[in-house]
């Protein structure tokens, strides 16, 4: 380092800064030191690297060592309201704490709060750091001078712009689901849920649903439940008519919906979550393991603070985590056929989406 800063004319200092993306050093002068480096086959030396990430994690939290957790759910911490991003922010606090950063909330849903206020406040506070948590509506757009910040976002909500991000691997999700409802047994499946939820997965409980339709041709995967009027009457409405044998579903309504029908669970049909845990339910399913998705974010976020690296990604990277299957009391094995079990209803289709 010493040699690239005679031959750069510059202090040793700023030769570490440069190579470091430090933003203190213009873009110019970060790149001709950078030049000189690769010319002279400088190499940052892995072990020290390390050594020095240590250091900064066992240190005391400064006050200044804070990342923001961005949130657009109302009365600036509405996110409570949902269980799993409730637990994406505890997740979130304790790997934070463990590096020695903290974790500072703002609600763009307060009144007065806009994306050029947040963007002042962050920056006179000194945040580069920032994670957006999951919106409650899909498809949102966060237009906020990204050069400043270095961000990630949890899930598949924000749409716009494309952040590095950090969600549940939500394609095994289903299919982990549908191998366990299959190892029962079971041989007409249906999925049930929103549209929105849809488009929140990016697709991929839709597509893992189709797929397995195609893969296992000796089972009945009865057209799907997508729809906007996500309530009882669309449901029963489906349910009726396509009488599956097990309902997969993220909505915990189902199962009170399948109750006013007077079927018994796991009785009369079976009933899976892909978002459960055993401190909300007894229900069988998956565990997203939300925890550690958001402990995933600040590691995320940390990693672009120690290299400088701000700005929206040009190669945005995504991180997914693997749930666990929970056994629960809403499915059993299908070896002795259930008593006072409906028959069930041909639809004729073997795939496609049910339209309420």
């Amino acid at each position: 380092m010493e040699i690239v800063a005679q031959k750069a004319g510059v202090s040793r200092s700023t030769v570490s800064r440069a190579l470091r993306n430090h933003p203190a050093i213009p873009n110019r002068t970060r790149q001709r030191i950078k030049n000189i480096a690769d010319r002279l086959g400088y190499r940052p030396n892995p072990f020290v690297a390390v050594l020095m990430s240590r250091l900064k994690a066992v240190r005391k939290p400064d006050a200044t060592a804070r990342i923001a957790l961005v949130s657009k759910f109302p009365f600036g911490t509405g996110w409570k309201d949902n269980p799993s991003v409730t637990r994406m922010v505890e997740g979130a606090f304790v790997q934070a704490h463990n590096l020695g950063y903290q974790l500072e909330t703002f609600s763009l849903a307060e009144a007065g709060m806009t994306l050029e206020r947040l963007s002042r406040i962050l920056c006179c506070r000194g945040i580069q750091g920032v994670i957006i948590l999951p919106t409650p509506k899909s498809g949102a757009e966060m237009k906020l001078d990204w050069s400043k910040f270095s961000p990630v976002a949890l899930g598949y909500s924000l749409a716009e712009p494309q952040l590095h991000r950090v969600c549940n691997h939500l394609a095994h999700t289903m299919t982990k689901t549908l191998d366990h409802v299959i190892r029962l047994g079971y041989r007409r499946i249906g999925l049930a849920m929103r549209s929105d939820t849809d488009i929140r997965v990016d697709h991929t409980w839709r597509s893992g649903y189709l797929l397995y339709g195609d893969m296992f041709p000796d089972i009945d995967f009865v057209p799907m439940l997508l729809t906007l009027k996500w309530n009882k009457q669309t449901f029963h409405n489906w349910f009726l008519e396509m009488r599956p044998e097990v309902v997969v579903t993220d909505d915990m309504q189902a199962q009170e919906w399948l109750t006013d029908l007077n079927y018994r669970i796991p009785g009369d049909v079976g009933l899976t979550l892909l978002d459960c845990t055993r401190a909300r339910c007894a229900c069988a399913g998956i565990d997203q393991q939300h925890e550690i998705v958001g402990a995933m974010a600040v590691d995320l976020v940390v990693e672009q603070l120690q290299k400088n690296e701000t700005g929206v990604p040009l190669h945005p990277k995504f991180i997914t985590i693997e749930g666990s299957w929970i056994d629960g009391i809403t499915l059993v094995s299908q070896d002795k056929p259930p008593r006072n079990k409906p028959a069930a209803k041909r639809s004729g289709r073997k795939s496609g989406s049910f339209v309420g």
